[in-house]
């Protein structure tokens, strides 16, 4: 493995990419525990430092928290996103009331599913191995027998 297709880029990561979602609708998604994302979190967190890093915080709090982030440093922009049909203009603090509505939960997902997916940040792609052409592998010799 060439370990430079995995290397992620910086400023992919902190600024975040654009995502198609359908011919309208574009996101712009930075990487979850990008540089920013892991200080506000931290900051966040602190009045209840002892109870999210044992897991005991309550799942209301930790979801606010976890909201907030994702508007302020995962959610960077949008375009074409609509409310009924009318396009919403993007800003951390429309981000966040989108993210905190259950209704849209799903959007919510959608969102940590793009930033928590490494391939958008590296830089470059990784080739596909079951493309590549069916070699023989660490010094084997084709039709040796083992």
């Amino acid at each position: 493995m060439d370990i430079n297709n995995i290397k992620i880029d910086v400023d992919r990561q902190a600024n975040g990419v654009w995502v198609d979602i359908d011919d309208e609708t574009s996101l712009c998604v930075a990487r979850m525990n990008n540089p920013d994302f892991n200080r506000l979190v931290e900051r966040l967190s602190k009045p209840y430092r002892y109870g999210f890093r044992k897991g005991l915080l309550e799942d209301e709090k930790a979801n606010q928290i976890l909201e907030k982030v994702l508007a302020e440093t995962v959610l960077v922009g949008w375009r074409g996103l609509k409310r009924d049909g009318v396009e919403i203009e993007y800003s951390a603090e429309e981000a966040y009331k989108i993210l905190k509505d259950p209704a849209m939960v799903g959007f919510k997902e959608l969102v940590v599913d793009i930033a928590s997916d490494e391939a958008n940040f590296r830089t470059r792609e990784i080739v596909d191995s079951s493309k590549k052409s069916k070699g023989t592998s660490a010094g084997k010799k084709s039709g040796a027998a083992s």
